[in-house]
């Protein structure tokens, strides 16, 4: 059995850090909704900085995560399975640069285990994205229907980004920033009363 970890941000991530916002068209969004598709692909990447700079190793820009050229070389020399697109930077209101170049870190995914017993409870039907029920207990994955990648999404989105053990450990050993972890069997749901449950 793997052990899977949330992605956090740090509470002092907007202090420490620019944060991108404002321009990034990272996937197309449905007309009707306004959710990103389901299906994650590598795409082109486009975000915006204004007067600061500074970033940490891991960027967050929801719902994508960007990571530095750093940690894509690590990533890469340890074998950590995910796929990169490129990043488009622009920078308002100063003359700086960013000192490393961006990646978008294309994600796999997952389906929930039966045990957290999550249910869908409305569909878009344009896009075919649902909206899903809070969860019991923690987050639990079913590794029969996982692609095997190490940064993944459950297909009923509803934690944000998930990652193995393996990163963890990278990250911890190499000392990125601007990011934490939550063991993901831990996890339960911070805004159980804007889901709603079905049984």
């Amino acid at each position: 059995m793997t052990n899977f970890y949330i992605l956090q941000v740090p509470s002092n991530y907007k202090r420490q850090y620019a944060y991108p916002y404002g321009e990034h068209i990272l996937k197309p969004r449905c007309e009707v909704c306004g959710r990103p598709p389901v299906v994650n692909r590598l795409i082109s990447a486009r975000v915006r900085f204004e007067r600061r700079v500074t970033v940490a190793d891991f960027v967050h820009s929801p719902p994508e995560l960007l990571v530095t050229d750093k940690v894509k070389q690590v990533f890469e020399r340890d074998q950590v399975n995910a796929n990169y697109g490129e990043v488009e930077v622009r920078i308002a209101k100063t003359q700086e640069e960013l000192r490393s170049k961006l990646w978008h870190v294309c994600v796999g995914r997952a389906h929930a285990s039966p045990e957290m017993n999550i249910v869908a409870v409305n569909q878009c039907l344009t896009c075919g994205v649902a909206s899903y029920s809070t969860w019991d207990n923690g987050v639990l994955i079913d590794e029969s229907r996982w692609d095997g990648s190490d940064i993944l999404r459950l297909y009923e989105d509803v934690v944000g980004i998930l990652v193995t053990k393996k990163v963890r450990d990278i990250v911890e050993r190499e000392g990125f920033t601007g990011v934490e972890f939550i063991p993901a069997g831990e996890y339960t749901d911070p805004y159980p009363e804007s889901r709603k449950r079905l049984a």
